[in-house]
């Protein structure tokens, strides 16, 4: 996944400033960027891979992976199909444990 992050600009910014401890510039048209900058608080980087942390309601925590944007649709046919077509919240919940992207959601009735 790695490499496949480092193909999506947006996560490869966010990478790299978070390994040099380089300013991200903001893009003013790229709200997708944004959107990452806002989770920054909960990004992390684990052998070169980004992930989220997703906080459960009793302060635990698990880690999703960090979704580059060419990939999103694959791997949300990936879940509804490996669940049998289930409906957009039981392939939401089933995504959010281990992925992560901005507006996930909303991507799911596209499927």
């Amino acid at each position: 996944m790695e490499m496949e992050q480092d193909k999506d600009e947006d996560i490869a910014k966010i990478k790299h400033s978070m390994r040099t401890s380089a300013e991200l510039t903001l893009e003013p048209h790229n709200t997708r960027l944004r959107k990452f900058m806002k989770q920054l608080p909960r990004l992390k980087l684990k052998k070169n891979v980004l992930y989220r942390k997703f906080f459960e309601h009793n302060g635990d925590y698990y880690l999703q992976m960090v979704v580059p944007e060419h990939l999103e649709q694959e791997l949300m046919c990936r879940i509804h199909n490996r669940l049998q077509h289930a409906g957009k919240q039981k392939c939401n919940q089933e995504f959010r444990k281990r992925f992560y992207f901005p507006e996930l959601y909303k991507k799911w009735v596209s499927i």
